[in-house]
């Protein structure tokens, strides 16, 4: 006996290599459990011509004598043959044994006649008679692919072969004498069959004759819709099991009230009628619904009292119930908190009238108007119907949207929303541009101002209820440069407007300071002491000192005394009202000079200086204020105002970290 051991990563190649080829579909098994041996018993003399391959296909052995081969666990072996009058009596067949464990079948059976497995019709009678018979290890089929098939092809083919489970669908259109005969009997595993024919074609024919003898009590048996079928009775035709499901499908219980359908199963085969009843409490109506899943047809459902039947049909089908309130004469109107009705009991006969209210000023408009949770046609806030639609209670509900508001941002803002509603917060925050001597004043929501923090801020949607436009308003600092005859200054960055004071240092002897601010002349307040106003753009301060002109007195004979001589300057202009802060960027903890220039006290008498904060919040008062005020505050941006009777004089300073 010739005996072939398989390695097992050589018959994963063949897995992955011929055998999946799509030329071709060779018979193969493949083993379970380790030392399988297949061997092939020949009754009769009949020439056959078999091959076996333990590569897929790609090489194959000589002419097989049917001595066993032995093959491994997980490893492969198929089987091909060029045998057109293969098997061809009763008494003259061939069968496979299998010892030595479980094994699976795959490909097609064909193979053995055409090489190839390809070929769709077999021609000569009782070609696989009895061919796996009392193969107790098979656990799997090989496809039974031809679609027309000859008398006695596949009689007894699988007798006894007790641990089938599987059988892949057999594919012959139409039966013929003894085909089926004994085919399955004494399968005791096998629970499901699927064919393909559409009329038995028996006729004293024995096609089925025992095929399924010896099956389990419960199985599934598929077939197409149009075939004639009846359960086991003891004939010797169409005998199906009693107890299997014929094209089974499932009935489904849904809806909310799923729990009140009440049926003895949910797996049912086709054309069966499946019985169900209903529990319907009193004084209510059911509507039964019931309608294939896939194609959402609607199937009939019959009744008799509280008693339901329908004919299941190819299709999982879904079964669901509705309950209604079996209506007064007079029915009842209710509405939700934001609606009214014109009537709170009417007949069928009444026109309902609906208002639902205008939510707009609290960010929400309306969305829908529902009658009994069902969205009717409005016009702006009002609606109508008639009960006749009804003829039941009916609930009007309404649904609000929240409005989607615009967000405008100015320059130097930025939002990750451009729109928000009514529950929203909308987060921002504003460029921090000190390095460019840009400082930020305030920030305005609408036009008002509101707080914030390290540059951030937010916006309660619900404060504005409205499209929002934000802003941000900044201060710019310039840049004083000055040259080296200026002794002190009071700043070296200023805003617009501010005071800016400053010392010279002395002239010579001869000499008198010329100061210039961008090329203007200055005149000082007292000896070397100048001051002006800061202009909205860097400015630059230098001295020149010349010599002071001096002319001499005529000289007359006469006289015995001289004169001093006169030096010529020019006479500085008359000072204005000012007030004056400096350092005008001072830092927190530092003081701040307030500086009232060119005030008399009578004027500052019954005056008063407030200072508030970014938020309008007073953080000062002084009252009768002197020409010079020193203050300390915290972190941030002030304001204030010097108030004398109907005189007002605004000033602004800030104060940084």
């Amino acid at each position: 006996m010739n005996k072939v051991y398989l390695l097992t990563t050589i018959l994963h190649l063949c897995i992955t290599g011929t055998i999946l080829a799509q030329d071709n579909n060779y018979l193969t098994f493949k083993s379970l459990d380790n030392n399988v041996e297949i061997s092939l018993t020949k009754k009769g003399s009949l020439a056959t011509e078999l091959y076996y391959s333990t590569n897929g296909g790609d090489t194959w052995s000589e002419k097989w004598d049917g001595s066993a081969i032995t093959i491994a666990k997980d490893a492969y072996v198929c089987f091909k043959g060029s045998n057109t009058t293969f098997y061809s009596t009763s008494s003259k067949n061939v069968k496979f044994n299998i010892t030595g464990g479980s094994v699976e079948a795959s490909g097609s059976i064909m193979s053995l006649l055409d090489g190839t497995g390809l070929t769709k019709e077999i021609s000569e009678k009782n070609c696989f008679f009895k061919l796996f018979e009392n193969c107790t290890t098979l656990v799997s089929a090989p496809e039974l692919s031809a679609e027309t098939i000859s008398e006695g092809c596949y009689n007894s083919m699988f007798s006894g072969c007790v641990a089938l489970i599987k059988v892949p669908k057999i594919a012959a259109k139409t039966l013929v004498k003894d085909c089926f005969k004994n085919l399955f009997t004494g399968c005791s595993s096998l629970n499901k069959i699927e064919v393909c024919f559409t009329n038995w074609q028996d006729n004293g024919n024995n096609c089925t004759t025992s095929w399924t003898k010896g099956l389990p009590q419960e199985g599934i048996f598929i077939c197409p819709t149009d075939l004639e079928y009846t359960r086991s009775k003891g004939t010797s035709t169409n005998n199906i099991p009693s107890k299997w499901l014929i094209n089974p499908h499932d009935v489904n219980k849904i809806g909310a009230n799923a729990d009140a359908i009440e049926i003895s199963q949910t797996t049912f085969s086709h054309k069966d009628q499946v019985k169900f009843t209903i529990n319907c409490a009193s004084g209510y109506t059911s509507n039964i619904t019931a309608i294939e899943k896939t194609t959402q047809n609607p199937i009939t459902v019959n009744t008799n009292k509280n008693d339901y039947s329908f004919e299941m049909p190819y299709d999982d089908v879904e079964l669901s119930v509705t309950f209604a309130l079996i209506p007064p004469e007079i029915y009842t109107i209710t509405t939700d908190n934001h609606t009214t009705s014109n009537l709170t009991e009417a007949n069928k006969t009444d026109l309902i009238k609906i208002y639902a209210s205008d939510l707009t000023s609290s960010g929400y408009e309306l969305e829908k108007i529902l009658v009994n949770g069902k969205s009717i046609t409005f016009y702006k806030y009002f609606c109508n119907f008639l009960m006749s639609d009804y003829k039941a209670d009916v609930e009007i509900t309404t649904q609000y949207k929240p409005i989607s508001y615009k967000i405008k941002t100015g320059k130097n803002v930025n939002c990750e929303q451009n729109s928000a509603i009514v529950d929203d917060i909308v987060n921002f925050t504003v460029d921090n541009m000190s390095e460019d001597e840009i400082y930020l004043e305030k920030v305005l929501v609408n036009g008002k101002q509101v707080e914030i923090k390290d540059f951030a801020g937010s916006v309660k949607m619900s404060d504005y209820i409205s499209d929002i436009n934000i802003e941000a308003v900044y201060i710019k600092y310039h840049s004083i440069k000055t040259d080296e005859n200026i002794s002190e200054i009071s700043h070296t960055k200023a805003q617009k407007d501010e005071l800016i004071q400053f010392k010279i240092k002395p002239a010579d002897d001869g000499c008198e300071a010329l100061v210039y601010v961008n090329s203007r002349r200055l005149y000082p307040t007292e000896n070397i002491n100048y001051s002006f106003s800061m202009f909205d753009y860097d400015v630059e301060i230098y001295v020149e000192y010349q010599d002071i002109n001096i002319e001499e007195p005529d000289t007359q004979e006469d006289e015995e005394e001289q004169t001093e001589p006169e030096i010529s300057k020019k006479k500085k202009p008359t000072a204005l009202n000012k007030v004056k802060i400096y350092p005008s960027l001072a830092k927190e903890g530092e003081t701040v000079t307030i500086s009232l220039e060119n005030f008399d006290s009578e004027y500052l008498t019954d005056s008063e200086i407030i200072i508030c904060n970014n938020m309008g919040n007073i953080m000062q008062t002084i009252d009768n204020p002197q020409e010079t005020i020193k203050i300390t505050l915290p972190q941030g941006l002030y304001k204030g105002v010097l108030i004398s009777g109907d005189k007002k004089f605004s000033f602004a300073f800030l104060i940084t970290k």
